[in-house]
């Protein structure tokens, strides 16, 4: 095995530094034109990601509004059935109570030992907050109460 020998590497000549060219300011078109199209401040950037942002928070409120309104009108709903089961005036039929009440689906099953279930449903819409659910949010709520009054 042999080593052969290195060839000697010749200078590089040192090159001349190149003068820096001055940057061409675009005409002016105006003030206003100038000022939001020409001044490097993010205004491009901050609408970028603005937009999104925002349909993100109010699709966030939306989910929470939501359900939070279920909650409520299942608990409303309930709240209606049971002070209509228990607490109706002698003499005056629950189920009408219940109707008055803003219930748009009322029933009564009467049961073997004596007494009655009831049943009661309500459909509720929310409002829309983003474009993303345009017709708001639309459920079904229901409630059910034994009623033993004779």
């Amino acid at each position: 095995m042999s080593i052969e020998p290195i060839e000697p590497i010749e200078p590089i000549e040192p090159i001349e530094p190149i003068e820096p060219i001055e940057p061409i300011e675009p005409e002016s078109r105006g003030f206003f034109f100038d000022r939001f199209f020409f001044d490097e401040q993010g205004n491009v950037e901050s609408a970028l990601v603005l937009l999104p942002l925002m349909i993100l928070v109010l699709s966030i409120l939306q989910i929470g509004m939501g359900v939070l309104n279920r909650e409520v009108g299942s608990t409303s709903v309930q709240s209606v059935v049971n002070k209509s089961s228990l607490f109706s005036p002698s003499g005056r039929d629950p189920l009408i109570l219940m109707g008055s009440q803003g219930l748009t689906e009322v029933s009564a099953i009467p049961l073997t030992g004596g007494g009655e279930l009831y049943l009661g449903k309500r459909v509720d819409t929310s409002p829309s907050l983003t474009p993303l659910l345009p017709g708001g949010d639309s459920f079904t709520s229901s409630g059910i109460a034994i009623g033993e009054n004779p």
